[in-house]
């Protein structure tokens, strides 16, 4: 199962297939926080 449906930060719902893209996503995340 590596299916994850995530909601972003805007309320957006995204799925991602496969652990890489969900890494990348939390990392994306993270900056936007911190911006």
């Amino acid at each position: 199962r590596d299916r994850v449906e995530v909601e972003t930060l805007f309320g957006e719902k995204k799925v991602f297939h496969g652990k890489v893209r969900q890494v990348d996503f939390l990392n994306s995340r993270v900056q936007l926080e911190k911006d």
